[in-house]
């Protein structure tokens, strides 16, 4: 599954950390939910590869927090 792989790239401590979560039946959901829009749309954002992109430029160790946003951080 293309989209596993994609979604799951990255490793380290926030692998160990959200493993378990990463098992949970809403994941699995998710998933499928994003293969059908990848396959089904010509542009998507962002690209596959970059969903968890945050968590591969910033080591678990060295977050103090985290926001999550359905704006865009510049409106903030």
């Amino acid at each position: 599954m293309k989209t596993r792989e994609a979604l799951f790239n990255f490793s380290g401590a926030w692998k160990r950390i959200l493993s378990e979560e990463l098992q949970k039946h809403y994941i699995a959901h998710l998933i499928t939910f994003l293969e059908e829009e990848y396959s089904n749309r010509a542009t998507l954002f962002p690209p596959r590869e970059k969903i968890f992109s945050a968590l591969i430029q910033a080591p678990f160790e060295k977050v103090n927090v985290v926001i999550i946003a359905a704006i865009p951080a510049e409106h903030f």
